[in-house]
């Protein structure tokens, strides 16, 4: 059983990395989990502008703490053969941090879930991170600040360490596909 994340900067190909994943491993007959980026789900429910960023951190927070602990419990029941999750919790963490860092919020106390970076460690396997967005966006392009990708980078690492995996984005992950299928999978 493994879980693999897709981490970090938007506009890279993570959803379709899972995608193509997904049905390469339900071909294989393996039973796959999905789990959505968080923002995503918020965005959905949330149709407009979003108003409130401390609102929508929070958010963010609650449910990527929620999912965590299921991949805790899936981990062990060994419900799944693989779960792929678009994003981590340190993902959350981070752009957190950025928003504070950036002064979109001023209240840090969203950032209290640090027992949960421990139990990132053990839930997952394979973190991969793409970090050039193949659309460029410009509501997303402080993601290649320096600082930002400075703070991100060492927090991934500090973490994750040799579970982490650095692609440019999805066109040179599906280059190197069948590699990283034999060394992480099998």
């Amino acid at each position: 059983m493994k879980i693999i994340a897709f981490s970090w900067s938007s506009r890279t190909g993570k959803s379709t990395a899972i995608q193509t994943l997904k049905a390469l491993f339900e071909q294989q007959g393996k039973k796959v989990k999905v789990f959505d980026e968080t923002a995503q789900i918020y965005i959905n429910n949330h149709p407009g502008p979003i108003e409130d960023r401390y609102i929508f951190e929070k958010f963010i927070m609650e449910e990527e703490t929620k999912r965590l602990y299921e991949m805790q419990e899936i981990k062990k029941t060994q419900q799944y053969d693989i779960v792929l999750a678009d994003r981590t919790f340190m993902d959350a963490f981070v752009y957190i941090y950025r928003a504070i860092i950036h002064g979109h919020i001023t209240n840090p106390d969203i950032l209290a879930h640090t027992k949960e970076i421990e139990l990132s460690k053990e839930v997952y396997d394979v973190v991969v991170c793409f970090d050039t967005m193949i659309h460029l966006d410009k509501n997303f392009a402080d993601y290649n600040e320096t600082d930002i990708n400075a703070i991100f980078r060492h927090s991934m690492h500090s973490v994750f360490g040799d579970k982490l995996l650095y692609y440019p984005n999805n066109r040179e992950f599906e280059k190197d596909i069948d590699k990283f299928l034999s060394t992480y999978i099998q």
